[in-house]
C-alpha cells in the first residue's frame, strides 16, 4: 500500500501485484479474519487497485468478492477507515457495470448496505452509503424496484432528514427519489410498487426544504428541481400547492443542465 502512494511507481506496484494474483487471497483472508487491524490494512489496499480497470476486472470475477465486502459492512464496531473503503471498493465496482449490480442484489447489497446506514454514522460514512445506493439503481429498474420494497423512500428521505446540513448527502437523495417516481418495468410495464399520494407529498415537503436551506448549492438546486419534476408528473395535483415561482426556477435549472 506504501508503494502505491508514490505516484511514480503506483502503475508499475499494480501491474505486480495483479501479475502475482494475490487479490484472491487477499479477499479470502478479509472472509475468514475479522481483525479491525487486518481489514483496514486489506479494505484500503484494495480500494486503491480497485481504481484501476484490471484489477477492478480481477476483483470482480472473483466469486467470493461481493459476498466478503458485504460481510466486512455487517461488522459489529465496524472501522471508519475500513467501512470507507468498503463502501468506496463497491461503489467502483459496480459503476457502469450491470453484471456487478446483478450480483449485489443477489447477495442481499441492498439489505446490507440499508441496515448499514440505518444506524446513526458520521456524516461521510452516510453520503458514501447512499451515493453506493444510488449507484446501484442507476438505469436498473429491478434494483430500484428492490429498494422500494426494501422502504428506500422512507429510508432516504430518514437519511436526509438526519443530516440536513450535508449537501452532497442532500443531493444524491433527491437522486434517488427521482427513481422511485418512475412506472416503468421491465418484467411487467409497471412499477409493482408504486410510490403513495402521502409518501409523495412528504418527500416533496423535504425536497422543498432543501431547496431553501441549500439555495446556494449547485448539486442540490439541480437535483431537488429534478425531484420536484418527477413527483408533479406522477402526481399532477401536487402542483396545486406549490409556488408557481418555485416550478419556472426549477424548469430553468433542469433546462439549463440538459443544453
Amino acid at each position: 500500500q506504501n508503494f502505491l502512494s508514490n505516484e511514480e511507481r503506483r502503475q508499475e506496484t499494480i501491474e505486480l501485484i495483479t501479475s502475482l494474483n494475490v487479490m484472491p487471497v487477499i479477499i479470502d483472508g478479509m472472509y475468514s479474519n475479522k481483525d479491525m487491524g487486518f481489514l483496514i490494512a486489506a479494505c484500503g489496499l484494495l480500494a486503491n487497485l480497485a481504481m484501476d480497470e484490471d484489477a477492478r476486472m480481477i476483483i470482480s470475477d472473483y466469486s467470493l468478492s461481493m459476498k466478503t465486502l458485504l460481510a466486512v459492512l455487517e461488522c459489529a464496531n465496524i472501522d471508519t477507515e475500513v467501512a470507507m473503503s468498503t463502501l468506496t471498493i463497491l461503489r467502483l465496482l459496480l459503476t457502469d457495470n450491470q453484471e456487478n449490480k446483478r450480483k449485489i442484489a443477489e447477495s442481499a447489497g441492498m439489505k446490507t448496505v440499508i441496515a448499514f446506514l440505518t444506524t446513526p454514522r458520521e456524516v461521510i460514512l452516510a453520503e458514501s452509503g447512499l451515493e453506493l445506493l444510488a449507484e446501484m439503481i442507476n438505469n436498473n429498474a429491478d434494483n430500484s424496484e428492490q429498494l422500494k420494497v426494501c422502504g428506500g423512500i422512507q429510508f432516504v428521505t430518514s437519511l436526509m432528514k438526519g443530516k440536513p446540513r450535508s449537501s452532497s448527502l442532500q443531493a444524491v437523495g433527491c437522486k434517488i427519489l427521482c427513481s422511485f417516481t418512475t412506472r416503468a418495468h421491465p418484467s411487467y410495464g409497471v412499477s409493482a410498487h408504486p410510490i403513495q399520494v402521502e409518501e409523495a407529498e412528504e418527500a416533496l415537503k423535504l425536497v422543498l426544504s432543501m431547496m431553501k436551506s441549500h439555495r446556494n448549492n449547485n448539486s442540490v438546486q439541480l437535483e431537488s428541481s429534478r425531484a420536484l419534476f418527477h413527483f408533479c408528473s406522477v402526481f399532477p395535483n401536487l402542483t396545486k400547492s406549490l409556488d408557481a415561482s418555485i416550478l419556472r426556477q426549477s424548469a430553468l435549472r433542469v433546462g439549463i443542465s440538459s443544453c
